[in-house]
């Protein structure tokens, strides 16, 4: 069913009183959409300068630990984010890399190697330049295209690759200016739950992301008593807020650092809480 969510932007004071109380937060952050407005091509996406500077205040508050759930490989997001290091879920959760830079990989068979190899190739013929092979994933990009090419590119990809989605080893869903093509058997829900797992009992969960994918790691974060904030409008979301876009999360990661500072360490000292 629908859901009840604040206006766009607004988060109610339930949540801060939550925030506050924790004994540990785990903010996770979506890349492309969220932090970093979209742009046709992927490698120039960058996050806005408001929110590397909310993001740097978090990290030197502490009580706070700060998380990147994204499709990109977790590398090319390490980079992006740099200087900055954070811990990041890559590939949909196929990779984790620790904010020291160590990586573990979760294999990929050569058999749904060959599979995405062959999807690249029915891809290529029917979008040209369009298609970016990941080592989980082919990505079909429509990002800057007529909306009635994007769409007939589209209509002939669900057609055409529907094949590899039957036996279940496969999904293909939409992405914000695209369709993705990728494994299954792991995604951004799993990797909000290991992160989780590793932050120990009690701690405040919150999923920030803009567009399907992150539906997953919502479901996981409302599961565990947290938060689901959606970034733009999806009437189907499971999330119990909504961001207009960058800026706004730009804005909420600001407020998160200024409302939050004051008592970042006072649950796990067991001290008094400031008012506030």
């Amino acid at each position: 069913g629908s859901v009840n969510r604040p206006a766009a932007g607004v988060l109610p004071a339930t949540f801060w009183a939550a925030a506050r109380v924790a004994r540990t937060r785990l903010l996770a952050l979506d890349f492309d959409g969220t932090l970093a407005p979209f742009v046709v091509d992927p490698a120039a996406a960058r996050p806005l300068p408001a929110a590397r500077r909310a993001l740097d205040r978090i990290v030197a508050n502490g009580g706070t630990e700060l998380a990147i759930l994204t499709g990109r490989p977790a590398a090319e997001a390490a980079a992006l984010l740099a200087p900055l290091a954070l811990p990041i879920a890559g590939e949909h959760g196929w990779e984790r890399r620790l904010a020291d830079g160590t990586a573990h990989v979760h294999p990929v068979t050569s058999a749904q190697s060959t599979a995405l190899a062959a999807a690249e190739r029915v891809v290529a013929a029917l979008a040209p330049a369009r298609g970016e092979r990941k080592r989980t994933a082919l990505v079909i990009h429509t990002r800057g295209l007529e909306p009635a090419t994007a769409e007939a590119i589209h209509a002939a990809a669900r057609r055409e690759l529907a094949a590899w989605t039957v036996d279940g080893s496969f999904s293909l869903r939409p992405i914000d200016g695209g369709l993705e093509l990728r494994l299954t058997g792991r995604d951004k829900g799993t990797a909000l739950g290991e992160l989780v797992a590793s932050s120990g009992e009690g701690t405040f969960v919150v999923a920030v992301g803009d567009d399907e994918t992150d539906e997953d790691a919502f479901r996981v974060a409302r599961r565990l008593g947290g938060w689901a904030i959606g970034v733009g409008r999806r009437p189907d979301s499971v999330a119990q807020a909504s961001l207009t876009g960058p800026d706004a999360v730009a804005a909420f990661l600001a407020e998160w650092a200024e409302r939050l500072g004051t008592t970042a360490l006072a649950g796990a000292a067991g001290g008094e809480r400031r008012a506030g």
